[in-house]
């Protein structure tokens, strides 16, 4: 998985659970927090507060141990681009 993967899942599916997001790109949660908190810092996905419902609204999961991400940019020009390597610019 990288960052472009995860980015285009989330704006596809527009919210998503951390522990779905770990099935998904089988991987671990710390990893993706850390490109998410990238992602979110570019403007691109919120990190919803604890106690959110997901969109299914089943409420068969503890809201408190549910960590949701929700895509928020609103078109894709208008965020902050996304940059790789060591410009100390990311």
């Amino acid at each position: 998985m990288n960052l472009i993967q995860l980015k285009n899942h989330l704006k596809q599916h527009h919210e998503c659970s951390l522990r779905d997001l770990a099935l998904r790109f089988d991987s671990s949660a710390e990893v993706l927090r850390h490109q998410l908190a990238l992602l979110e810092r570019k403007g691109l996905v919120k990190k919803l507060p604890s106690g959110t419902l997901c969109s299914s609204g089943c409420r068969s999961c503890a809201t408190e141990q549910i960590e949701l991400y929700r895509w928020v940019a609103a078109e894709e020009g208008s965020a902050v681009p996304l940059r790789f390597g060591n410009s100390g610019r990311n």
